[in-house]
Formats: structure tokens, C-alpha cells, sequence
């Protein structure tokens, strides 16, 4: 009889043990469910503006120092065709932000006088 006792609670304890772990691994589970739910919205993604290019370099390439000159865009390239310098009558470079196409540069730069493109330039060309 007693041996019947035993091996009844050895039968309950296992069974108690089996629902206690399944209960535990479901447990586990939805923790890391909600760990995973809260770290995957606790981040807001970067804006993204519309329109906003990264900032240009145009280099001056004229040989004409006139307003009308500096203010074509097609005297104006991605590369330098020459020297700049602190000193001189042209522009030498100027950054511009919006603007990738001569066509536009062109547009761009009707908008300034002479003496403003001149200051957008640090540097100038003999």
C-alpha cells in the first residue's frame, strides 16, 4: 500500500513538474515576445525630407570675369579646370545645396549680382 502511495505521488509530482515547465516555457515566451514588440517600436525611423540633396561643388571655369559670365551656368563644372587663389576677379568655387545640372546652377545664380557670387566663392582665379 504504501509502495502504491509512492509511486501515485511520484506519478503527480511529474505530472505537477511537466505542467509546471510548459507553463514556464509559455511564460518565456510572451516575455520575450513583449521584449522583442517593445524594442522593435521604441525606435522612431529617420525623417526623410523631400527634395534635399547633398551640397553641390561647382567650380568656375570662364575665362570671362562680367556678371553675365560668372552668372551662365555653363562656364561652371563639377571639376576645376585650374588654380584657385586668394586673390583675383573671378570666383574660384562655390557650394551650392539643390543644384546638380548646369541648367539649374543657371536658374540658381540669376537670383545674385556679381559682388554675391563673388562672396559665396572663398577663393578666386587670377
Amino acid at each position: 500500500m504504501i509502495c502504491f502511495k509512492l509511486k501515485f505521488l511520484g506519478s503527480f509530482l511529474m505530472q505537477q513538474s511537466s505542467v509546471l515547465m510548459k507553463k514556464l516555457k509559455i511564460n518565456i515566451a510572451l516575455i520575450a515576445m513583449i521584449v522583442a514588440a517593445t524594442a522593435a517600436f521604441a525606435f522612431k525611423p529617420a525623417p526623410v525630407v523631400q527634395g534635399k540633396h547633398a551640397p553641390v561643388n561647382w567650380f568656375y571655369n570662364g575665362t570671362a570675369s562680367t556678371e553675365a559670365a560668372i552668372k551662365d551656368g555653363n562656364n561652371w563644372d563639377l571639376s576645376n579646370a585650374g588654380s584657385c587663389s586668394a586673390a583675383g576677379t573671378r570666383p574660384c568655387e562655390i557650394t551650392v545645396e539643390d543644384v546638380s545640372t548646369q541648367e539649374d546652377l543657371d536658374a540658381y545664380l540669376d537670383g545674385f549680382t556679381r559682388a554675391q557670387i563673388l562672396a559665396m566663392s572663398p577663393n578666386r582665379k587670377p
